[in-house]
């Protein structure tokens, strides 16, 4: 949650190790291996202001997961991640073969975190709602 979506977590979000509380939930219907991950960045402190904070820096160590249909993966959300360019897609020779991936985020239930990522998911749907009724 990032951009004009981050005053939603303001005092609810931790960086600690044991802080985590909220965890993405990623299934896959195809194999793939474009996911990426910076290590270990869900215990270090990033800006929120915008994505270009969650790029991976000359010291971070970037992991990358292959994954076949039918796999599931859970991390922390506080993981800088990231799945397929924008510009794999751009040239529209994937818009006959859709690759899906159902995505889910789950909380602990009364944690501040949980709570601070339903308010603010609710406010960037409606406000995706409203720029495309």
């Amino acid at each position: 949650m990032r951009g004009p979506y981050k005053q939603h977590l303001d005092g609810a979000l931790s960086w600690g190790m044991l802080d985590g509380s909220v965890y993405k939930i990623l299934f896959y219907l195809q194999d793939g291996k474009s996911l990426k991950y910076i290590k270990g960045s869900h215990c270090k402190p990033i800006s929120l202001e915008n994505d270009r904070y969650s790029e991976p820096g000359m010291n971070d160590e970037v992991g990358s997961i292959a994954v076949y249909a039918g796999d599931v993966v859970i991390m922390d959300v506080r993981t800088v991640h990231r799945g397929t360019d924008e510009s794999f897609y751009a040239s529209g020779e994937w818009d006959d073969k859709p690759r899906i991936l159902v995505s889910t985020v789950l909380g602990k239930v009364g944690s501040k975190l949980t709570r601070a990522m339903e308010k603010g998911n609710f406010s960037r749907l409606m406000d995706w709602m409203d720029q495309h009724p």
